[in-house]
């Protein structure tokens, strides 16, 4: 369908431009192929909860971009509106030590997070 196109293009888009330019960038190891994809949906009015990443999957960053509809992203104390398009990545004491949540958003939503090992 044209959805699962469209998801397509965009994570093979985002798995480039995160391996080869954004992480780097930040300083981070350049990373193997993704170890990990998916693709979520969340119903309207339906969130993830306040959590610290599991171990499990071994992931040392974890990347999501927004693909349909905006929500917001607690991380600690720090509020973050996601829009279509927006990345948002994960490492080090985000991930292991500070609890993050996805709040309800107010449409369907739809992301792709992606996680990455390093090499």
């Amino acid at each position: 369908t044209r959805l699962e196109d469209r998801v397509t293009e965009v994570g093979a888009k985002c798995v480039s431009v995160l391996v080869y330019e954004t992480l780097p960038a930040l300083g981070l190891p350049l990373m193997q192929v993704p170890s990990f994809l998916q693709l979520q949906t969340l119903e309207r009015g339906g969130g993830i909860m306040p959590h610290i990443d599991s171990v499990t999957p071994r992931a040392e960053c974890v990347a999501t971009v927004g693909l349909v509809s905006s929500c917001q992203i607690r991380v600690g104390p720090v509020l973050l509106e996601i829009n279509e398009g927006d990345l948002y990545i994960l490492t080090g004491s985000a991930r292991w030590e500070v609890k993050h949540e996805v709040l309800p958003p107010l449409s369907d939503r739809m992301s792709l997070t992606i996680r990455f090992n390093p090499e």
